[in-house]
C-alpha cells in the first residue's frame, strides 16, 4: 500500500513527476491482487495512465492476472482491464493480440486521441484486417457468433478468416467519424474503397466542404487503384449517380463522360454528349468536343465507335421531324456540330491532326538509315530487314518515304519475306493515312510477288488500325483473301482484316468466319496470321452491360474455339498464333480471363502455356495484380520450357505498367539469372513497363544487359533501352546513341546484337522524333492499342515481320489546340522549361562521319628507331659541313642549312630548324671572339 501512495498521480510539481517515472510499478501490480475491485479498478487506472509508459516490461509479467479480470464475467470493468491488456500486447509486438483486447475494450480505445503511437498502430492494424477480410468478402457477423468462433479455436475455418466482428467495423465507422470531423476527406474516400464501403463513400462525398474536388479525386482513384473490377464498376456507377444528383455550380460532364466509358455504357454517354453538342450555348458545343478529344485519348476504339454509331442514329432520326419555318438554319448548325463530333469520335479528326503534325514538323535524320544502310551486309536478310524496320518506325506516320524511293536497287535486292517486310513498311510510314490507302498502295496491289501482294495488304491494315468506319478495307481485303491461294498472300490479308476490323462496336462475323476458314486449311504460315487476326477482331468485345450480353457470349464461344483447335493442330505457328490471338482477345478482361488462364497453364503442351502467359499479361495491363504476378513469378522459375519462363518475365512487365519503378524491382534478381532466357525476359519486362518514361533507375539496370555475354540478351536490352529513353532529352540520349550507331557498324558484333542497335536507332527517332511508346494514357489508365501493338510486337523474335506492329503504338507528343472548327488557329504558349529540354538531335553530317571513319597508321617500332638513327646521321653531316665554311670577318657569319638527301628522304623542315639553331649559335660564338681582339 505504501507503495501504491508514492505513485499517486495527485502529485504535480516536476519532482513528483520524475518519481512517477522512475518508481517501480510493482506497487501498482500488487493492487491488482487485492480481492476488492475498487482496489483493482485504482490500479488498472494507474498502470494504463502512468505506468504503462516506462514499466510496460514489469506490467508484461501480471499479463495473466490481467487477461483473468478481463475474463472474469463479475468484474465490473472488463473493458479498461482489455484496454491494459492491448497496450501490454502493443508493446510486446504481438498486435493481433493487441487488436483483439481493442475490439475488447470498446469506446474506451479513443481513435480520436491525438500523438499516440498505440492508437495510431492498432488502428492501422485494425483499418488493415477489416479491408482484407472486406477484399476477400467477408459479412459482418453477429457480437455473439464472433465470441463464439474465437473461444471455439479447434473449429475455426475459411468461415472464421473472412467474418468480421462487429467491433471491428464500430472502430472503423469511429475511424470515419474523425476523418469527417478533421475534413480528411480524401482519407475517408480511400480507405472507403479499399474496404468496399459504398455508403462510407457516399457519405464522404456527400459531407465534403467542396464536393466535385472529393468526387472528381474519387474518379480518378476508382479508375487506377482499384483492383476488382466488378467492384470498380459498382464505385463507378454510385459516382455517375452523384454526379447527376449533387447540386454543383457547373456539373462536370467530363467525369461522367469518363465513368461511363469504363463502365462501357455507350447509350448514357451518347445522350450526355447529344445535349451539349445540340445545345445552344456555344461553351457546351466546345465541351463536347473536348470529351471527345478525352474520350479518345483513353483509347476505348470498341466503346467510341458504339457511342459514334448511336450520335449518328439519333442525328438520322431527327431529320425525320418536320423543320419549322426559320429554323432550317440552326438545324443545319446542330447537324454540323454533330458530324464534327462524330468525326472526333471515330478517330477522324485527331488522326487529321497528328498527320498534319507529324508530317510538318518530322526532323528524322535520313543520313543515320543511310549510315545503318552502308554498315551492315549487302546480302544478309535479317540486316535488310532490320534497316527496313529503322526507316519505317523513324518515318512512322510522317509519309516521308525518300528513302524507300532512293533506294530502289537496294530494296530490289530484298527477296521472299524480306520483300514482304519491306511492303508492309509502306503501311507504317503512311500510317493515319486511312482516306487513300488503295490510292497509296495501287501500285502494290496488283504485283505479281506474292510477297508484295501479301505485304501491301499487311500494309493496309496498318494504315486502318484503329478505325473500322474509314474506307471499308475490311471488305476489301476479304475480298482479296477469297481470291488468294498462295499462304503468303493469306498470311498478309489476315494480318490486314484483324487491323483493319479492330476497334468496331459490333462483332463482325463475316472477317470471323473467313478467319475460321483459313485456320482450318491448316497452313502453317497462313494460319498463324490468322489466329493473331481472330483476336484483334474480338479484342475489346467482351462487355459487361446486359444490352451487350450478345457480343460477351459471341466472344466467349469463339475463344473456345480458338483454344480447341490449338490442342487439335500439329503446327506449333499456329498454336503460337492462336495463343497470341487469344491474348489479344482478352486484353484488359482482368478476372473474366481466370477461367482460361488456369486452363492454359495447366497444359501438358508448353506453346499453350506460353499463350497462358501472355493472356495473363494482356488480361491485367497496367492492374499491378498481385495473384497476376505470382502466378508469372512461378511459371517463370518452374516451367521446364525457356521460351515460357522468358514469356513469364516479360508479361511482368505488361502487368506493372501502373507502377515502372516496381517493376525494376521485381525483375532485378531475375536480370542476373543464369538463363540468359530469363535476363531477355527482364529486359524486355523493364522496356515495356518503363515505356517512354526514361526511368533513371531501368536505364541503370539495363546499361550492364547491353554488354552481355549472350548476343540476343544484347539485342533485347537494346531495344529496351530505347523503349525507355524514347523521346527523353537529348543530353541523355546522346551517349546511347552513338553506342548504337558503333555497335550496329562494328565487324565483330554478332548478327543478333546489330539487328538490336538497328532497330533501337529506329525506336529511338520513331515518327519523326516527335513519337512516344507508352502502354497508359494520361489519366492512368491502360491503352488497349498500345498494348495490343507492344504485345504482337514482341514476337519478332520468332517473326520478323511482327516487329511493325510497334507502330501501332507510338503516340505523337504534341501540343495541339483547335478552334470551334475544330481547324488549328495561329496561338503561342509559354514554357518555361530550358530550351535544351526539347532540343532535337543534331543531324549527322558528311565531317563527322568522315572523322570516325579516319584510321591513324600503324608504326612499329623497329621503323621508328630506324629513322631516328638516320636523323642523327644526317645532323652529324650537316654540322661538319658547317663548320667548313668559311666566314667573312666583317659580317658574322650566319650559315644556312643545308638539307641532306639521301635514298630515305628524311624531313627537311625538321632538319633545316635543327641545323639553323645551331648555326646561329656558332655565330654568335665567334662574335664574341672578335669584339675582344677589338678590345
Amino acid at each position: 500500500m505504501a507503495a501504491a501512495v508514492l505513485t499517486t498521480p495527485k502529485m504535480s510539481s516536476r519532482r513528483g513527476e520524475s518519481a512517477k517515472s522512475t518508481t517501480s510499478a510493482a506497487g501498482i501490480l500488487a493492487l491488482l491482487e487485492e480481492p476488492q475491485d475498487v482496489l483493482k479498478v485504482h490500479g488498472l487506472r494507474m498502470l494504463n495512465d502512468y505506468a504503462m509508459r516506462t514499466s510496460w516490461h514489469e506490467v508484461a509479467s501480471a499479463i495473466e492476472i490481467i487477461e483473468g479480470m478481463h475474463e472474469d464475467e463479475f468484474f465490473s470493468h472488463r473493458d479498461l482491464a482489455a484496454l491494459v491488456a492491448s497496450k501490454v500486447f502493443y508493446h510486446l509486438g504481438d498486435l493481433e493480440d493487441a487488436l483483439s483486447y481493442a475490439l475488447a475494450a470498446g469506446k474506451l480505445f479513443d481513435v480520436a486521441e491525438k500523438n499516440s503511437d498505440f492508437v495510431d498502430t492498432v488502428l492501422a492494424k485494425a483499418i488493415d484486417t477489416y479491408v482484407e477480410k472486406r477484399q476477400r468478402g467477408g459479412t459482418v457477423v453477429s457480437e455473439a457468433a464472433a465470441e463464439a468462433m474465437e473461444e471455439g479455436e479447434e473449429e475455426r475455418g475459411e468461415a472464421f478468416d473472412v467474418s468480421i466482428d462487429p467491433r471491428l467495423e464500430s472502430i472503423v465507422d469511429r475511424m470515419f467519424e474523425k476523418c469527417h470531423e478533421e475534413k480528411q476527406w480524401t482519407h475517408a474516400v480511400g480507405v472507403a474503397l479499399e474496404s468496399k464501403r459504398l455508403d462510407a463513400l457516399e457519405k464522404a462525398i456527400s459531407r465534403a466542404e467542396q464536393p466535385e474536388v472529393v468526387l472528381s479525386y474519387a474518379t480518378k482513384v476508382s479508375q487506377t487503384l482499384v483492383m476488382q473490377k466488378s467492384f470498380r464498376a459498382e464505385a463507378l456507377a454510385l459516382l455517375v449517380k452523384l454526379y447527376e444528383t449533387l447540386d454543383f455550380d457547373e456539373p462536370n460532364y467530363n467525369g461522367v463522360c469518363q465513368c461511363l466509358a469504363i463502365l462501357e455504357d455507350d447509350k448514357r454517354c451518347a445522350d450526355v454528349l447529344l445535349s451539349l453538342v445540340k445545345s445552344s450555348d456555344g461553351r457546351d458545343n466546345l465541351q463536347a468536343y473536348q470529351i471527345g478529344f478525352n474520350l479518345f485519348e483513353m483509347d476505348l476504339r470498341n466503346f467510341l465507335s458504339g457511342v459514334a454509331n448511336l450520335v449518328v442514329s439519333a442525328s438520322l432520326a431527327s431529320k425525320q421531324t418536320p423543320i419549322k419555318d426559320g429554323q432550317e438554319q440552326k438545324e443545319a448548325d446542330k447537324q454540323a456540330r454533330t458530324n464534327s463530333l462524330v468525326s472526333i469520335l471515330r478517330g477522324e479528326t485527331p488522326a487529321k491532326l497528328y498527320l498534319e503534325f507529324l508530317k510538318t514538323k518530322s526532323h528524322g535524320d535520313p543520313a543515320l538509315v543511310e549510315k545503318l544502310k552502308k554498315a551492315v551486309e549487302g546480302r544478309n536478310s535479317v540486316m535488310h530487314g532490320s534497316v527496313v524496320f529503322a526507316n519505317a518506325m523513324s518515318n512512322c506516320g510522317t509519309t516521308s518515304d525518300a528513302f524507300l524511293r532512293q533506294n530502289l536497287d537496294w530494296l530490289s535486292r530484298a527477296t521472299n519475306w524480306a520483300r514482304f517486310s519491306a511492303t508492309a513498311g509502306v503501311g507504317v510510314i503512311h500510317r493515319g493515312r486511312a482516306e487513300d490507302s488503295k490510292q497509296l498502295l495501287s501500285q502494290l496491289l496488283p504485283a505479281p510477288s506474292p510477297y508484295t501482294l501479301g505485304g501491301a495488304l499487311y500494309a493496309m491494315g496498318l494504315m486502318h488500325c484503329g478505325r473500322p468506319h474509314c474506307g471499308e478495307a475490311s471488305t476489301f481485303i476479304i475480298e482479296r483473301l477469297r481470291a488468294a491461294n498462295n499462304e503468303t498472300v493469306q498470311h498478309g490479308a489476315c494480318l490486314g482484316i484483324g487491323l483493319s476490323s479492330y476497334g468496331k462496336s459490333e462483332l463482325d462475323a463475316e472477317c470471323m468466319m473467313e478467319l475460321f476458314r483459313v485456320l482450318r486449311s491448316d497452313s502453317a504460315v497462313a494460319g498463324e496470321a490468322a489466329g493473331i487476326g481472330l483476336g484483334f477482331v474480338l479484342a475489346g468485345l467482351r462487355k459487361n452491360p446486359s444490352e451487350n450480353s450478345g457480343n460477351k457470349s459471341l466472344h466467349d464461344n469463339w475463344t473456345r474455339d480458338m483454344l480447341a483447335y490449338a490442342r487439335k493442330t500439329s503446327h506449333e505457328k499456329i498454336i503460337r498464333g492462336l495463343g497470341l490471338g487469344l491474348a489479344c482477345a482478352f486484353a484488359t478482361c482482368e478476372e473474366d480471363a481466370d477461367a482460361i488462364i488456369e486452363d492454359a497453364l495447366g497444359d501438358g503442351d508448353a506453346l499453350i502455356r506460353y499463350g497462358g502467359c501472355q493472356i495473363i499479361g494482356s488480361a491485367y495491363v497496367g492492374t499491378g495484380n498481385n495473384d497476376a504476378i505470382r502466378k508469372l513469378l512461378h511459371v517463370a522459375v518452374s516451367d521446364v520450357s525457356d521460351d515460357v519462363r522468358r514469356c513469364a518475365v516479360m508479361s511482368i512487365g505488361f502487368v506493372l505498367t501502373n507502377n515502372p519503378e516496381q517493376c525494376v524491382r521485381v525483375v532485378q534478381l531475375l536480370s542476373e539469372s543464369y538463363n540468359p532466357h530469363a535476363r531477355y525476359g527482364a529486359a524486355m519486362a523493364v522496356g515495356i513497363a518503363c515505356a517512354g518514361t526514361g526511368n533513371v533507375n531501368a536505364a541503370k539496370l539495363l546499361e550492364p544487359m547491353r554488354r552481355d555475354k549472350v548476343d540476343f540478351v544484347q539485342q533485347g536490352a537494346a531495344i529496351a533501352s530505347a523503349l525507355v529513353l524514347v523521346q527523353q532529352p537529348e543530353d541523355r540520349l546522346s551517349k546511347f546513341r552513338d553506342e548504337m550507331q558503333k555497335m550496329s557498324a562494328d565487324s565483330s558484333e554478332t548478327t543478333m546484337s546489330k539487328m538490336g542497335a538497328i532497330m533501337a536507332s529506329g525506336i529511338l527517332d520513331c515518327g519523326g522524333r516527335n513519337c512516344t511508346i507508352s502502354l497508359k494514357s494520361r489519366a492512368g489508365r491502360p491503352r488497349m492499342t498500345s498494348t495490343l501493338g507492344v504485345l504482337v510486337f514482341t514476337q519478332y523474335w520468332y517473326w520478323f515481320p511482327f516487329g511493325h506492329f510497334l507502330s501501332i503504338a507510338t503516340i505523337p507528343t504534341a501540343f495541339i489546340g483547335v478552334d470551334k472548327t475544330l481547324q488549328m488557329p495561329h496561338y503561342e504558349c509559354v514554357s518555361n522549361a530550358k530550351p535544351s529540354l526539347f532540343k532535337y538531335a543534331d543531324y549527322l553530317s558528311d565531317e563527322k562521319d568522315k572523322k570516325t571513319t579516319e584510321v591513324k597508321k600503324a608504326v612499329l617500332s623497329t621503323t621508328k628507331k630506324a629513322q631516328k638513327l638516320l636523323n642523327e646521321k644526317n645532323v652529324k653531316k650537316m654540322n661538319k659541313d658547317a663548320e667548313s665554311m668559311d666566314a667573312d670577318d666583317n659580317v658574322p657569319s650566319r650559315p644556312q642549312s643545308r638539307a641532306a638527301k639521301d635514298d630515305n628522304e628524311m624531313d627537311a623542315t625538321a632538319t633545316t630548324t635543327t641545323t639553323t639553331a645551331e648555326g646561329e649559335k656558332e655565330g654568335e660564338e665567334k662574335e664574341g671572339e672578335e669584339e675582344k681582339k677589338e678590345d
